[in-house]
């Protein structure tokens, strides 16, 4: 797993079809299974960095599951808001 920029050649080409408000504005994770974007990211994230059985169990207690969701809504939601997506998201260099 590995981040790259937003406004990167990668990025150009795994988020080909975005808008730039949605393609600044949200977490996305690019698999051989598609893009993830937004909350849908959290469980395959856990999955990805701590293991499958992370992802099994949040699969399996929805408000586990929920709560992540609702931490990274809060987190990206003040992010386009006063972070660093602001401007990108404004339409501003």
């Amino acid at each position: 797993m590995r981040a790259v920029p937003y406004d990167g050649p990668e990025a150009d080409r795994e988020l080909a079809g975005l808008g730039d408000e949605e393609r600044f504005a949200y977490a996305h994770l690019v698999r051989s299974a598609g893009r993830t974007s937004g909350g849908e990211i959290m469980t395959p994230l856990v999955g990805l960095t701590v293991g499958t059985t992370g992802e099994r169990v949040l699969e399996r207690v929805p408000q586990l599951d929920r709560g992540l969701r609702w931490v990274y809504d809060r987190f990206w939601s003040y992010r386009r808001r006063r972070g660093c997506a602001a401007e990108a998201v404004a339409g501003r260099p």
